[in-house]
Order: C-alpha cells, then structure tokens, then sequence
C-alpha cells in the first residue's frame, strides 16, 4: 500500500477499470515511468463475467494505453502465467 501511495503521489500509478452496465467488471494496477508500463496486478469476478473475458478486455486496453502514451516497454513482472505469453512475453 505505501507504494501505491508513492506512485499515486509521483502522477506514475494507472488504475484502471473495465465497467459494463455500470458496473465494475474488471480492474488493473499499474506503474507507468520512463516509458515502462508494469502490471502489477489485475482481475475481474468470475462469477459475473468470466465467460465475457474481462480479464483480457482490461489487458488488452491496458496495451494500446500503454502504447498511446509512449512506452517502450509492458512489463508483466513476475511469474509465468500462459495469459502473458499469449501477449507475447518472453523470459
């Protein structure tokens, strides 16, 4: 949580929300500095929304944000969940 705070603080924390209907369906946390953009985490409720995929929805707007803006990079972070590779990360 105190890294959240610096970040917010330093204008480089994206949090960002997928909404259908109004309601939240999906969120994403994320740095953005330097032209990088890490994912720090994201999910959505699989109760309500899993068969719309809202988890990628999110992702993939999370990518062409990150592009419009400028970044060089998308960092994933750690781990080596198939979703990445399937964005194309590479170790």
């Amino acid at each position: 949580l105190a890294i959240a705070r610096q970040m917010l603080e330093a204008g480089t924390l994206r949090l960002m929300f997928l909404t259908l209907n109004g309601e939240k369906a999906a969120t994403l946390f994320a740095f953005e500095y330097e032209r990088r953009f890490w994912l720090y985490n994201s999910g959505y409720d699989p109760d309500a929304y899993a068969q719309l995929s809202p988890g990628w929805v999110i992702l993939s707007y999370a990518i062409q944000y990150a592009i419009a803006t400028g970044c060089r990079v998308f960092d994933f972070m750690q781990g080596d969940e198939e979703y990445k590779y399937r964005f194309g990360a590479h170790d």
